[in-house]
């Protein structure tokens, strides 16, 4: 692509880090697939999310090339306000990238210091920061920090990047139909199992992966599970390294110990980003009632294993149990996701095998038909025009 525009993404987390889920997942999937086409920089944390050291496998505030980015890993100290001014300044760029809205060091500096001294082009996706069910996270903190940011005009100043129709509606009805909203989906780039399935457990064996966190509602998929007959073996992989979500770990924990003992639960800490595929394929159902998501990479994730779901109708994957790859139900209708586990449970082995095939070929057909990368290539590319 010729004169394509240089693109700075500022992100708290990035590679080799794993813990913060998607974002991390959403911008590796950017670089590998558009990095031929586009420079990508990026300025970002020297560790993971919660973690009290830096990556030992970084130069930490000097500028490293992992796969096709360069990327700056900052300390806290080049984290402030003169320090990202220089950072901004050193890694040129037509477009700054944004991926969170509600964040003061990553999303509000950048933004101020941009209109300030740069006047670049800004992108900025919220990653499904604004679906009801995030929005209701600490409601009176985000509707002050919305205000203040229409107060002073800043939605106006940038191009919003909404992953779904869905999250396009979203953002014109906290901003105005006014605002540029560009629609490009997320990509993802899971690996696809390729052994056989196995006939479904004696004991069912249902997996939750991802940040073991209000808004994922671990604690809503315990409370289903206190409703179920069968005997169901339910493993929670995911990090709970921000410290409300460590609160949120020790009510789950406390709960999971007064389940039935048909139902037994262990929590399993995080996983790293390439051992997803693998350890999701050794399970037979995949169990997540977030609030909401914009995406959820988990959830292709989990199909491209070959694992019906069992998910929250508040994501973009719907209509599953006309698809034969599962069932979606409100975040808090525990009953019906306790019917849908004993349905689970009761089926033969041949249907299980069916619904396991249709899931794989379901993620298959996802991955080949997506839009997700042109999408993508058109939105920064497009931006600098507008």
């Amino acid at each position: 692509m010729i004169n394509s525009p240089s693109v700075l993404i500022i992100i708290p987390y990035y590679l080799p880090g794993y813990k913060s889920g998607g974002p991390t997942r959403s911008i590796s999937s950017i670089v590998d697939s558009c990095g031929n086409d586009f420079s990508f920089s990026i300025i970002t944390r020297d560790r993971d999310s919660g973690d009290k050291n830096p990556y030992e496998s970084v130069n930490v505030n000097s500028i490293n090339r992992v796969g096709k980015a360069k990327v700056l890993y900052a300390n806290d100290k080049l984290l402030t306000i003169s320090g990202l001014y220089r950072s901004m300044s050193n890694l040129k760029s037509d477009v700054i990238y944004l991926n969170s809205f509600f964040d003061p060091v990553f999303t509000l500096v950048p933004l101020v210091l941009n209109a300030l001294f740069f006047n670049r082009f800004v992108v900025l996706c919220p990653r499904g920061e604004f679906s009801p069910g995030a929005l209701s996270i600490k409601a009176l903190k985000k509707k002050f920090y919305i205000r203040t940011f229409k107060f002073f005009g800043l939605h106006k100043k940038i191009i919003w990047q909404a992953t779904t129709k869905e999250e396009a509606g979203f953002i014109r009805c906290i901003f105005g139909d006014e605002v540029k909203v560009k629609l490009a989906m997320n990509i993802s780039l899971p690996s696809i199992v390729t052994k056989p399935f196995s006939p479904k457990s004696r004991v069912l064996k249902v997996s939750f992966l991802s940040r073991v966190s209000h808004k994922k509602n671990v604690l809503g998929a315990l409370k289903a599970l206190s409703k179920v007959s069968s005997r169901v073996s339910f493993d929670i992989y995911g990090p709970s390294s921000r410290p409300e979500d460590k609160s949120y770990l020790r009510e789950c924990q406390a709960y999971a110990k007064s389940l039935p003992d048909n139902i037994d639960v262990k929590f399993k800490g995080e996983i790293c980003h390439e051992s997803v595929g693998e350890t999701l394929e050794d399970y037979d159902l995949f169990f997540l009632p977030t609030l909401g998501e914009n995406f959820g990479h988990a959830i292709l994730e989990a199909l491209a294993a070959g694992l019906p779901l069992l998910i929250s109708n508040t994501t973009p994957w719907n209509d599953l149990e006309d698809k034969s790859v599962g069932w979606e139900a409100e975040p808090t209708d525990t009953v019906r996701f306790a019917e849908c586990i004993e349905k689970f449970a009761s089926m033969s082995d041949d249907q299980h095998i069916k619904m396991r095939l249709a899931s794989l070929q379901y993620a298959k057909d996802y991955l080949a038909s997506s839009e997700a990368v042109a999408q993508t290539k058109i939105m920064f590319t497009e931006v600098t025009k507008t």
